[in-house]
């Protein structure tokens, strides 16, 4: 039982238990093919996290001090790289926590949009697949598509809800949005990858983009997969001014604008997941 166990004792009394003569113990049922025995606590910040047991030595000697200490070190950090863990995970959490709550309040302004940042990052996702991204570069990538429009915070919901034909200044006013987004997250230094995709999100592959003129590769690989992910979902949708397309005319769009508007390689790899991802 939890009362009688040496791992128990251990964790509770929170210090090491020794036992060089198991047999002779009251804990000689739990261990029947050990001589010896040590349980060592892993005592984290506010409670015990659980313990490491070993076993008789193979020489046959039995434990001293040295050893106990020794294993009491490793225990230590042991707990401190779990309580790490846990808190990166909790940290972790509350990145994204945050991160959907700024992608809902993107889209509660305007309800045209609403469920875009979400299908653009499944889309995103899907094509660094078949293009053979790692796991670490498709995070980043999928934070990134759903906070590609957070700039559109600061764009006036009566633009971003006018039926009518933007006129040229609106036109420009919206187009800031890439610029916008970057500068929200500027501070966030470690993500520097993730502000690039965003502020980039518009530049063309030809070079004739809105802001820089960024061409070919030099436009950072996580604005080309979004850019993609952007333009189809967005035709695909309704807007205020016009109706959505159907899905093969969307495709065509897309095909027609590989090597001026879209990286060609990032075309190929969502002509080859297109039918997964309307499926």
């Amino acid at each position: 039982t939890k009362s009688d166990h040496i791992v128990w004792d251990a964790i509770e009394k929170n210090k090491p238990q020794v036992f060089c003569d198991i047999k002779n113990s009251p804990h000689n049922n739990t261990f029947k093919k050990m001589k010896a025995i040590i349980a060592c606590p892993m005592a984290g910040k506010k409670k015990s996290l659980g313990a490491i047991v070993i076993g008789e030595k193979s020489s046959g000697e039995e434990f001293y001090s040295s050893d106990t200490k020794f294993l009491m070190a490793i225990s230590s950090q042991a707990a401190l790289a779990i309580e790490n863990a846990y808190l990166h995970q909790e940290l972790e959490g509350f990145f994204f926590g945050t991160v959907m709550a700024f992608v809902k309040a993107i889209e509660s302004r305007s309800h045209w949009t609403s469920g875009h940042s979400e299908r653009v990052t499944r889309y995103a996702a899907a094509i660094a697949r078949e293009m053979g991204m790692d796991s670490e570069f498709r995070d980043r990538l999928k934070i990134c598509a759903l906070l590609h429009d957070i700039g559109k915070i600061a764009t006036p919901v009566e633009l971003l809800d006018k039926r009518e034909t933007l006129e040229n200044d609106e036109l420009t006013e919206i187009e800031q949005h890439p610029l916008t987004g970057a500068t929200i997250l500027g501070e966030l230094k470690p993500f520097k990858d993730i502000t690039n995709g965003i502020r980039y999100h518009h530049e063309k592959w030809d070079g004739n983009g809105v802001h820089e003129k960024l061409k070919g590769e030099a436009i950072p690989l996580m604005a080309r997969i979004i850019a993609v992910a952007d333009a189809f979902d967005a035709m695909m949708s309704d807007r205020p001014y016009r109706k959505k397309l159907p899905a093969d005319r969307a495709t065509k769009e897309i095909q027609i604008n590989s090597g001026t508007q879209f990286d060609p390689d990032v075309v190929a790899a969502f002509m080859n997941v297109k039918n997964t991802l309307l499926s």
